[in-house]
């Protein structure tokens, strides 16, 4: 079951890591999610990368909390 961005936003909030399938959520919101994974000092982790432009992916990596699966 797909969790809701602000679901999600509430687990990194307190400091959870976590493993998200990159078909399910749009940029905008990987990103804000990164943003709050970088100040909680956790990852997120991005299954089905490469779904995603190497623009955006290079967006992410740039929170350096954002571990992208390629595979």
């Amino acid at each position: 079951m797909r969790k809701s961005v602000a679901s999600i936003k509430d687990i990194v909030t307190v400091g959870g890591s976590v493993i998200l399938d990159a078909n399910e959520y749009t940029t905008l919101a990987l990103k804000e999610i990164a943003v709050i994974c970088k100040s909680r000092d956790s990852k997120l982790i991005l299954k089905n990368a490469k779904v995603k432009s190497t623009v955006d992916l290079k967006e992410l990596a740039l929170f350096k909390s954002v571990i992208l699966d390629l595979t």
